[in-house]
């Protein structure tokens, strides 16, 4: 096999980018490490002003108090964080599309987060906490909206839901179902009695949200250890595909040359 400048330069960034995946998982397995043995476990929601700037994990059933409204519906969305996805068909250059709606184009109906600060314990959960909470469930209680009707995964004008008019919307409600998922579990530093983002290492900033109970350090080392296979597959599939595309470009340049 001739070698070749570019054969040279792709080992070359291959290598690079395995040395900083392996320095990165190690990085994070020191830290882990290092955060079970400081972790405070707070699994009765108790605030305590000695813990203040400490590395915690606080456990519990989620408390809140207001829920969610949006014009359209006839009545609130029973939860602390809904996604309204606001999709419109129309032509774009060649061909045509759904895209989302953004509140300068329609001020009633557009893509938006909407949250509540909610509590587990004593504990204030609001900023970054609401971001890493996934919703679970899409609202489908309200059978229509308008001219639109629930299809399943959306309201639309289900006549035309498989040959759609430009102008058309698409509205989807995502939203945190706490009959699904009753208790919440944060790793992360505690501010009076708020949380916030922990630095477990320079380059590893830790706000970790887990939607089940983790109530005992076992429990916790269980998830950590799978958030560092989860890294290593991440980078182990970029690795791959840096690598693919270099195989790509090299093979293409020679049948070119050729």
């Amino acid at each position: 096999m001739k070698i070749t400048k570019a054969k040279i330069i792709l080992v070359v960034i291959v290598a690079y980018f395995i040395i900083m995946a392996m320095i990165n998982v190690n990085t994070e397995k020191n830290d882990n490490k290092q955060m079970l043995e400081d972790v405070i476990m707070i699994t009765d929601g108790k605030y305590n002003s000695k813990n203040d700037g400490k590395l915690v994990l606080v456990t519990g059933k989620i408390k809140y108090d207001d829920e969610i409204t949006f014009n359209e519906l006839d009545e609130e969305i029973k939860s602390f964080k809904v996604e309204r996805t606001v999709k419109r068909f129309g032509k774009n250059e060649d061909s045509y599309t759904w895209e989302e709606v953004s509140k300068e184009e329609n001020e009633n109906l557009y893509t938006v987060t909407e949250t509540k600060e909610f509590y587990i314990g004593d504990y204030k959960i609001d900023g970054e906490g609401l971001k890493k909470i996934r919703t679970n469930s899409i609202y489908s209680k309200q059978e229509k909206i308008g001219n639109m009707e629930f299809t399943g995964l959306y309201y639309t004008i289900k006549d035309r839901e498989e040959n759609p008019k430009v102008g058309d919307l698409r509205i989807t409600y995502r939203y945190f179902d706490l009959d699904k998922e009753k208790n919440i579990s944060i790793l992360a530093k505690q501010t009076k009695n708020g949380l916030e983002t922990y630095d477990a290492s320079k380059n590893n900033k830790v706000y970790y949200v887990f939607t089940k109970k983790i109530d005992t350090k076992e429990k916790l080392e269980n998830v950590l250890e799978k958030n560092v296979k989860t890294t290593v597959r991440g980078k182990s599939l970029f690795i791959i595909l840096i690598l693919g595309l270099g195989i790509f470009f090299i093979a293409d340049n020679k049948k070119k040359k050729a």
